[in-house]
Parts: structure tokens; C-alpha cells; sequence
């Protein structure tokens, strides 16, 4: 499975104070949830605006923030690569960085594939 992940800038100094850990809800997913979203996108709406636009790209199952702002990460792959980094790859204060699971069978070490 990819995922690309988009960064907008949210300094991790934001003060969290105001932040009501019992008036966080449980957004559009179930098993991910940040509660850390709401008070970013309260300090900075552009970054609730990102994610929204990227949750209506078709092939990404989820979109969500990691940890307190700094960026936005996709779990997926777009369906039409190209016009996604069209959009959002030339972006300015956007960096797009695609990615990929690393992952290996229970109970062994992870080996680098064969080429």
C-alpha cells in the first residue's frame, strides 16, 4: 500500500492550552484518530481546508494529520497520479512526498527486497 503525505507548516509551539480533550470528537474514521487535529485546524484553517480537499481525492482510504500540525498524510494512492501531482506537487508552501509500507512476515526481521 502507498501513501503520500503533504506538508503545510504549523509551528509544534501552538499553545495547546485552549485545547478541551472532552469537546474532541471522532472525525470521518474509525480506527485513526488525532486529537490534535481540531486545535491545528482552529490555529490554522488552511491546514483543515488541505485535508478536506484531499479527502475528495478518489483512491485515498484515509486522510488525517500527524502529530500536531506539521503535516497531512494520505493512505492510498491517487487515482490519476498525475493530475493529483499536478494539483498539489507545484503547490507553493505544499511539499508532496510520496511513500510507501515497509513491511514483513510475523516473527522475522525485515529483509531488503531482491532486485
Amino acid at each position: 500500500m502507498r501513501g503520500d503525505s503533504v506538508l503545510l507548516g504549523l509551528q509544534t509551539g501552538v499553545k495547546w492550552d485552549d485545547w478541551d480533550y472532552y469537546r474532541a470528537k471522532v472525525s470521518d474514521h474509525d480506527a485513526y484518530v488525532n486529537d490534535l487535529e481540531q486545535p491545528a485546524f482552529d490555529a490554522l484553517p488552511e491546514l483543515k481546508r488541505l485535508k478536506d480537499e484531499l479527502k475528495s481525492i478518489e483512491g485515498f482510504d484515509h486522510v488525517m494529520m500527524s502529530g500536531s500540525g506539521t503535516s497531512i498524510f494520505c493512505i492510498g494512492e491517487p487515482k490519476d497520479k498525475d493530475a493529483f501531482m499536478k494539483e498539489f506537487g507545484q503547490r507553493k508552501g505544499i511539499n508532496v512526498f510520496p511513500a510507501e509500507f515497509t513491511s514483513r512476515k510475523q516473527g522475522t526481521w525485515f529483509q531488503k527486497p531482491f532486485n
